[in-house]
Formats: structure tokens, C-alpha cells, sequence
């Protein structure tokens, strides 16, 4: 394929349509090459569209967006294949390992024509998941190489995953901080809440949990935490933003604790920085993350001060960002009294860590084409 046409094709993949970290920076990158000349994007979705659709909200209409089958992402990934059998792309991007893997076997098989791959890794799977899984992984691994560039989240990540690869493969490996979208958060920022959300977020103190409630997250590890400090701070209210299986046990764990009326949950939304810029404190609970790139996407939001968990690598690295020692719910609960009750505001120091990490620089460091 020739590197000097004016119409490039750029393929990103993600596995669902739902807004998590991989699927939010993917977004964010196809939103940002589009916006540049010269380039045709798509974005391919392993899964089909969820009604409350993140893609058709965030995505610019630059973007075509291409659906997949199946809300499962199991038999949806099974007819990936077909989908990209025989196609040309100048640029592919992908970020989970399952696709990683498919697409680097495609490419050394001369089944999809690609001019430049880059793979990123979206967590640490050897942290995260253990037994048949853990296997699993270690097989999709060797079936790496055929990248340009393999993309590590943090150094941590990269040290992680490094043993685990293909000698070709970690001559590839490279660390990219995370980015984040400022012009897309500011303008989804600045959307109107419905007065319900408005009215469930007027306390004093809210602080912010966003994520899946699922086991990884640790949704209980941030309720006991707010149990613990909620007679100290008797205006705060703990508020989740995600939807997931432990949905139901973290209600239950907050009627018990008599907290119903101080702990809301929004479920999902498609409007998740609008909550973001109204609330005052962010918390992390989660196990493992890759790198919670939620944290950023509350510091471009304008919350006050975040706490998080040491789930990810370079955390320390984040200006006010207070990461506890441990996962012990007193130790959070402890962190995050301090900083309302000190009133600490780190806003300033969150926004000029998010403007060194936009998605165009981002872009910048992982495309070497000439300009057009």
C-alpha cells in the first residue's frame, strides 16, 4: 500500500460498546485522526450496539462505526475473523489481547493487509486472572509479533508483560502514558444533568466511584470505607456510576449498614463526565487495573482530590493523586477524610497533568507516517 496517498484507512477495534477504560481512549484516538486530513477511520465493535449506546454518543460522525452480531462478546469474537478477512488498512489499532492476538495471526498469515499495526495492552492479565485463564493468556501471547508497535500502559505493564512475549515482539514494546480527550470532556462536561441526577448529587461532599460493580473493582472495599467514615462526616454521600453483577450485594450492604439514603447508585450513563464535573471526590478501590484511565477523565472533569488504590503502575506518578499503601478500608477510609476535611483542592495540578496527555500527542507518538 503506498504511504503518500491522501486517503488513508484506519481500523480501531475494541470488544464492547459499553464505556470502559480501553473502549474511552479507543474512542478518543479515532476521534482524533479523524479530525485530521487524509484520513478514512472506522471503528469496529466485537459486540452489537447496547441501547444506551457509548459509541453512537462519544464517536464523532467522522467515524463509521460497524457493529458486531452478537450483546455476547464469546460468539461475536468467533465471527471477527470473517469480518476483517482480505481487508487493507494503512493503520490498525486494537487493545485487548483476544483481538491483539487474532489480528497479529491474520497479519502473518497474509489474511489482512496492514501497512502499520499497534497493539495495546489493556491490563495486567497475569495479576488479574489465574487457573485456565491465566493459561489461556499465556497461549494468546506467543501468537504476537506481528505488531509495529505494542503499546504498554504503564512501566509496571511493560516489565509485566515483557517475559511473557515473543522476542520480536519485545524489541516492539513501548510505553505510552494513557491519554485523555480534553476537547470531548469539555464539551460533554458542559451538558445539562437531569434534575433527578442534579438533585441525587447536591450534597456537601460526594465522592465518586466509577466503574463496573464487578469483583476486580472492589465496589464493597469502597462502601465499607465510606461506612467507616461516614459518622465523622455525616454530609458525605457515596455515589457509583457503573452497573454489574455485584449491583445487588452492594445494595444490600448499604441497607444494612443503614446508609440507603447516603450511598446513590446512576447505573450506567452515557453522559459520565457531566456526573464527573459534579462531584467533589473521587475513589478507586479496584484490585488490578492496566491503568485507570478513569482517573484522568476525573482530573479533566474538575473533581478535588482522588484516592485510589495501588492497583496500576506510575500512580505515584499523578500530581495529587493519593494512592494508599494498601487495599485496607480504614487506610481509605482515612485517606479520604483527611482530604475533605483539609479541603485540599488539586484541581490546577490535575489539569496540567491531563493537557500533557492528549489524545494528538498520543497520536503523534504512535504514527511515524509522513505528513500529508
Amino acid at each position: 500500500m503506498s504511504t503518500d496517498r491522501l486517503n488513508r484507512r484506519a481500523l480501531f477495534i475494541v470488544i464492547t460498546d459499553y464505556p470502559g477504560g480501553a473502549e474511552r481512549v479507543t474512542s478518543s484516538l479515532a476521534n482524533e485522526l479523524a479530525s485530521r486530513p487524509g484520513w478514512q477511520v472506522e471503528l469496529m465493535i466485537v459486540c452489537s450496539r447496547l441501547p444506551d449506546s457509548f459509541s453512537a454518543n462519544n464517536v464523532s460522525p467522522q467515524v463509521r462505526i460497524r457493529y458486531g452480531p452478537f450483546r455476547r462478546w464469546y460468539p461475536s469474537f468467533l465471527l471477527l475473523p470473517l469480518r476483517l478477512l482480505f481487508r487493507r488498512y494503512d493503520l490498525v489499532f486494537a487493545t485487548h489481547v483476544y483481538v491483539n492476538a487474532l489480528v497479529s495471526t491474520l497479519r502473518d498469515l497474509g489474511l489482512l493487509r496492514i501497512q502499520r499495526l499497534v497493539t495495546r495492552e489493556s491490563t495486567s492479565v497475569f495479576d488479574r486472572f489465574r487457573g485456565i485463564k491465566r493459561r489461556v493468556f499465556a497461549l494468546l501471547y506467543r501468537r504476537y509479533g506481528a505488531e509495529d508497535l505494542l503499546i504498554a500502559q504503564s512501566s509496571y505493564m511493560e516489565g509485566h508483560v515483557a517475559p511473557r512475549l515473543p522476542a520480536r515482539s519485545r524489541a516492539h514494546l513501548r510505553t505510552l502514558p494513557n491519554p485523555v480527550s480534553l476537547e470531548a470532556i469539555e464539551a460533554a462536561r458542559a451538558a445539562t444533568l437531569d434534575q433527578a441526577t442534579s438533585n441525587t448529587l447536591a450534597g456537601e461532599a460526594n465522592i465518586l466511584f466509577c466503574g463496573r460493580l464487578i469483583e476486580v473493582k472492589r465496589p464493597a472495599l469502597a462502601l465499607e470505607s465510606f461506612r467507616l467514615l461516614s459518622a465523622a462526616l455525616p454530609t458525605a454521600t457515596l455515589i457509583f456510576m457503573g452497573s454489574g453483577p455485584l449491583e445487588t450485594d452492594v445494595r444490600e450492604q448499604a441497607r444494612r449498614a443503614g446508609l440507603s439514603e447516603r450511598v446513590r447508585f446512576l447505573g450506567q450513563r452515557a453522559d459520565p463526565y457531566s456526573v464527573m464535573a459534579a462531584c467533589h471526590y473521587g475513589l478507586l478501590t479496584s484490585a488490578h487495573e492496566g491503568f485507570p484511565n478513569v482517573v484522568l477523565e476525573m482530573m479533566a472533569c474538575g473533581i478535588r482530590k482522588i484516592v485510589v488504590t495501588p492497583c496500576a503502575g506510575d500512580l505515584d506518578a499523578l500530581t495529587g493523586v493519593a494512592v494508599t499503601r494498601t487495599h485496607d478500608a480504614t487506610e481509605i477510609a482515612s485517606t479520604l477524610q483527611s482530604a475533605v476535611e483539609s479541603g485540599e483542592d488539586c484541581r490546577d495540578s490535575y489539569a496540567a497533568v491531563v493537557r500533557a496527555r492528549s489524545a494528538g500527542r498520543f497520536i503523534d507518538e504512535m504514527l511515524p507516517f509522513p505528513a500529508v
